[in-house]
């Protein structure tokens, strides 16, 4: 049809959950890619509240990445979240740099508050993040 964007775009979910009573532990991965010329609204972004949680999305790439890798570990008791992130994002032809951020919470319902915080040298830079799962 004539568009300037051309592109194919993949991405791939595989999750793993071990209930215990009240306890729980969630693994999921997630893989992308896209191949082409692919609009901004299509690029892969992490360091939002569930993909690399307490990193800013404009500090890792402003514009998005056409390559995703990202891996979460959360414990769950009850209401109480604790959770483990470790991603990259990049574009073809780049390096991928693999960041890391560990975090607390919790969930009520829809109702979810946490803080994380972006694993770095030499400081330590909270961020909290409050909204609703529906």
């Amino acid at each position: 049809l004539g568009s300037d964007y051309i592109y194919t775009r993949h991405r791939w979910i595989a999750s793993w959950t071990w209930l215990h009573g009240r306890h729980s532990v969630n693994d999921t991965i997630t893989a992308g890619l896209i191949t082409g010329r692919a609009p901004m609204f299509e690029r892969f972004v992490v360091g939002t509240s569930s993909l690399l949680r307490g990193w800013n999305s404009y500090d890792i790439d402003p514009l998005g990445g056409n390559r995703l890798v990202h891996n979460s570990v959360d414990y769950r008791y009850r209401f109480a979240d604790v959770f483990y992130d470790a991603g990259s994002l990049w574009s073809h032809g780049k390096r991928p740099a693999l960041r890391h951020s560990v975090g607390i919470g919790a969930k009520v319902s829809i109702f979810s508050l946490a803080v994380a915080f972006p694993v770095r040298t030499g400081r330590v830079d909270p961020v909290f993040m409050v909204g609703m799962n529906y």
